[in-house]
């Protein structure tokens, strides 16, 4: 059965705010690249001029950290956005392969599921 207009406004309002928080993390620790790609390149930590080896060692490992964080909020920011451009063509809610109904639940836990429990 078809989502009605107040589910698909209810996850079109979720997808909107999960947006806005993954775009405000990343910011945290990464620069927004430009050409509007949505990309964004994680900063090195500056622990400061001078540092002795653990210091060093520490940034490294905090670098490694964050690009890890990056590549899975991007992917997550990516899966957002395509869910809304579906709100946009009226095909939310409808499974990418086999066409059919994604269940609410599975929305509810993931509003930007583009598979269903089947095809998963």
């Amino acid at each position: 059965m078809p989502l009605a207009k107040q589910d698909i406004e209810n996850f079109k309002n979720k997808l909107l705010s999960e947006e806005r928080r993954i775009s405000e993390t990343l910011a945290s620790f990464a620069t927004k690249n430009k050409g509007g790609s949505g990309e964004f390149t994680s900063r090195f930590p500056n622990f400061g001029d001078g540092q002795d080896e653990d210091a060093q060692v520490s940034a490294v490992e905090e670098y490694g950290t964050r690009l890890s964080a990056e590549t899975i909020l991007e992917e997550r920011l990516r899966a957002i956005r395509r869910a809304l451009t579906r709100i946009q063509k009226n095909a939310y809610g409808k499974c990418l392969n086999c066409k059919k109904d994604i269940p609410i639940k599975r929305l509810n836990a993931s509003p930007e599921a583009e598979l269903c429990g089947n095809c998963k």
